[in-house]
């Protein structure tokens, strides 16, 4: 029977579709009822468009020879590409019953089974092939990875370590990156397992080995602290902060690590440790932010002066979103707002901001007005004071009408007034100005699928795709997978009442979704085959998550 198949089979893996069909025909010839010849030409017809016929092929190859593990494997094959997974395992445990150590079966049943989630039969089958290929590498790693997201830590960690063990430091088949990913992902599952002090040791018996220095340093930090060794962990996240002073997350765990030191928030003596961190990094902006969230009164008027006033000096239009959390507290507010209008009345009167104690005045360019105005607009539609942020928007526009970043900000303040149709008229404004800019574009026609002009928003919004607008626009958004215009434009048809327009929109985001389901299958091997285990758990479990995206939920 192997003989007789062996040519079909290797024109199939080959995509060499019509030599195999010719194959089959030969072979079909002297005996037409070979089942694993009917499935396998099938299979192939099925891959040429051919479905109706390939399946039928397949079903009566099965009747003739219902024992055989091709037609299972093949039949399973076909209810794959229909994505019904439930059935394709059935058929590959089927094919498994006539021949238990076929490796080929049993990796694509382990491949559908993580699929779908079935972590036990998933271990179980990892196991097996384990067994059948101790010397592949993967497999090591693939039943590790199996007994880990099963919850069976102990098992993983014992395999991983195993297959450590079985390895030497002359192996040229283990790049260094390799041997260091390893030992993270090692690490990765005795935290999990509750083992720290188990994963510490890990790691400072390796610091030679892991290539990774960044990555070893945080992990070492993040051990230190769940060990409660907070002396050390500040030592080491103060050692990160000395690479990298502008990175929140390190400055995060930095915080928290001195809290439980002092026993709970301390805000004086956290000025006084982010004072040090000023005078140590003078060029990073983070500790002068980071002292604003700390800082109450005069003081807090004195830093967010210095502060506002040198990125207003440099003209960085994302001033305001960095000290938007800042307006949680009513009295910062208070102290802003009086801050922000004396620097427009100073620089409209000479040129300069107001003086500080000691220093002498410097006359600003005239742009560092302007982006005053443009600050204060978004102080005013922050606090919901909409009449006072269009005035101010509209003098810095009359001062400086090309800053794109003012024509962003109008249509956002009309879009909280109500006027949707203004808003997508001034987006349409700025869009004009720079041609090239795909954000401002994008933009444009988000502000004219809220005003529900659709067809203006659909030609804005291809622009930038493949054929520039040309052709069948709504197919070239879709195939660039673009959910935010299909969920936008959903959500336009269902405010005028188009609900068949606006539920084919939101089935094109369920089917997106989908999509990004059915991609998992390809990482499966690559994942595995890299050795890149952390980012590959990471990744199925973003995937299992998948579906509470703010996306999809809109849509649904």
């Amino acid at each position: 029977h192997l003989f007789l198949t062996r040519p079909t089979q290797k024109f199939y893996e080959l995509k060499q579709y019509k030599k195999g069909i010719k194959a089959a025909d030969a072979i079909l010839k002297v005996f037409p009822d070979h089942g694993e010849t009917l499935a396998m030409k099938g299979l192939t017809l099925s891959c040429m468009d051919q479905k109706e016929e390939g399946v039928e092929l397949v079903r009566k190859g099965l009747r003739k020879d219902p024992r055989s593990n091709v037609c299972w494997h093949v039949y399973g094959l076909l209810y794959r590409a229909d994505h019904n997974y439930v059935e394709a395992i059935k058929c590959y445990r089927n094919a498994l019953r006539a021949d238990k150590e076929n490796l080929q079966v049993l990796r694509d049943l382990s491949f559908l089974q993580i699929q779908m989630r079935d972590t036990k039969g998933y271990a179980e089958t990892r196991r097996q092939i384990l067994a059948l290929r101790p010397s592949n590498k993967s497999h090591w790693l693939a039943y590790a990875a199996a007994c880990h997201m099963g919850g069976d830590m102990k098992t993983s960690t014992r395999v991983l370590q195993a297959y450590a063990d079985s390895l030497t430091d002359e192996d040229p088949t283990r790049a260094p990156y390799e041997r260091s990913e390893l030992i993270l992902y090692r690490t990765m599952i005795l935290v999990e397992g509750g083992d720290i002090a188990g994963a510490l040791e890990i790691v400072e018996n390796n610091k030679d080995v892991i290539v990774d220095g960044l990555a070893l340093r945080e992990e070492r930090a993040r051990l230190l602290h769940l060990l409660g060794r907070l002396s050390e962990a500040e030592t080491e996240y103060r050692s990160l902060l000395e690479i990298n002073c502008e990175c929140h997350e390190y400055h995060a765990h930095f915080r928290k690590v001195l809290e439980e030191q002092w026993g709970g928030p301390d805000p004086e003596k956290m000025i006084g440790v982010y004072d040090e961190l000023e005078k140590a990094f003078p060029h990073s902006l983070a500790p002068k932010r980071l002292l604003l969230d700390f800082s109450k009164g005069d003081a807090f008027r004195t830093r967010a002066d210095r502060y506002v006033r040198a990125l207003l000096h440099k003209g960085v239009p994302s001033l305001f979103m960095d000290i938007r959390p800042l307006y949680n507290d009513e009295e910062k507010v208070s102290i802003l707002e009086r801050l922000f209008l004396d620097y427009a009345s100073s620089l409209q009167s000479n040129m300069a901001f107001p003086p500080l104690e000691g220093v002498e005045a410097v006359k600003e360019t005239p742009d560092t007005y302007m982006w005053v105005l443009f600050l204060l607009a978004q102080h005013f539609d922050c606090i919901h004071e909409q009449e006072r942020a269009l005035a101010y928007i509209d003098e810095a526009l009359r001062h400086t009408p090309t800053v794109l970043e003012l024509y962003s900000t109008k249509a956002l303040l009309l879009k909280h007034c109500g006027d949707y149709e203004g808003a997508a008229k001034i987006a349409e404004e700025g869009r004009l100005l720079d041609l090239a800019d795909r954000f401002i574009n994008t933009e444009a026609a988000y502000f004219a699928l809220r005003a529900d002009m659709v067809d203006r928003g659909e030609q804005t919004a291809v622009i930038f795709t493949k054929d520039g607008g040309g052709g069948e626009q709504s197919s070239n958004l879709f195939d660039a997978q673009c959910i935010w215009y299909e969920t936008r434009t959903g959500e336009s048809y269902l405010r005028t009442g188009q609900y068949g327009k606006a539920l084919k929109m939101f089935l094109r985001v369920d089917k997106h979704f989908m999509e990004f389901v059915e991609d998992q299958l390809d990482f499966h091997t690559y994942c595995l085959r890299r050795g890149t285990l952390r980012a590959y758990i990471s990744f199925l479990r973003m995937e299992d998550r998948l579906f509470g995206h703010k996306y999809y939920r809109r849509a649904a």
